[in-house]
């Protein structure tokens, strides 16, 4: 046989090798993809607080520590255990859950605090969304272009595009309901995180913790509800697991002052 033809061979039997290998290495991904867990953030209000400086000099009185992050006259707030997803959840359990950004900020406000909140670990996330139609006010008082704002939020934009996720895996995580009441079950809102106007603790926050703890909690429900997150969250929702986690830490302080230990 020609030896040519012998090579033509090798090759082409070479490249259909590479082809299902690359077709088995997307199908495993997707495979894999399609049993995590998707959770979708909001920015600025659930990550953090963002100060763009132009409303600094009246607000610096409420601040009661030092800026995480600072770039030109811009200041970042991280919300106390960020660490908990953008490097725990992110990175650490990268293998369990997808985590994307929603963002309620236009396109140029958005990319600056993924750099503030993430850091370069930000090129993990499965996708970022910003709103395109968000009406901007004048640059004099652009403190109110970074607002967290109440917004509809179609998820099918995400499962239309990431075809491994659906209604049964998702969690949007905002300070607001979403607007469309379609996946009111696919949602934690979490309270504004803002030294003036927030009801939480600018210093000592601890819903990064909750966080953690609730969505662990979810994932421990699968074997007695199963895995459709909508289930879990109709179920207990994050707001009921809040009171009991801490009147639990209440109870269980109060027990051990007296001498009485209480049981997690």
């Amino acid at each position: 046989m020609n030896k040519f033809c012998t090579q033509g061979r090798k090759i082409g039997i070479f490249k259909n090798f590479c082809v299902a290998q690359q077709a088995r290495r997307s199908f495993m991904k997707k495979s894999e993809s399609a049993e995590k867990m998707l959770y979708v953030f909001d920015l600025n209000g659930v990550l953090g607080y963002v100060d763009t400086g132009k409303n600094y000099e009246a607000m610096q009185k409420f601040y009661t520590r030092e800026p995480d992050f600072k770039e030109g006259g811009c200041r970042v707030w991280h919300r106390p255990n960020l660490g908990k997803v953008a490097k725990d959840m992110l990175i650490k359990q990268r293998g369990k859950v997808n985590i994307g950004i929603w963002s309620c900020q236009n396109k140029e406000n958005t990319e600056k605090q993924l750099k503030a909140f993430f850091g370069r670990t930000y090129s993990h996330l499965l996708f970022v969304f910003y709103s395109s139609n968000r009406e901007q006010v004048t640059q004099s008082d652009s403190i109110h272009d970074i607002e967290p704002i109440p917004m509809k939020r179609d998820l099918k934009m995400i499962y239309d595009k990431y075809s491994f996720h659906n209604e049964e895996n998702t969690v949007m995580i905002s300070n607001f309901p979403n607007e469309l009441d379609d996946y009111h079950y696919n949602e934690i809102v979490l309270p504004l995180y803002d030294p003036l106007r927030g009801q939480t603790d600018f210093e000592d926050d601890k819903h990064m913790s909750y966080l953690e703890k609730y969505i662990n909690g979810l994932h421990a429900m699968d074997t007695y509800i199963g895995t459709d997150v909508r289930a879990k969250i109709n179920n207990i929702s994050y707001k009921k697991f809040i009171q009991k986690y801490t009147k639990k830490i209440r109870y269980d302080s109060n027990s051990f002052s007296s001498g009485n230990a209480g049981s997690f």
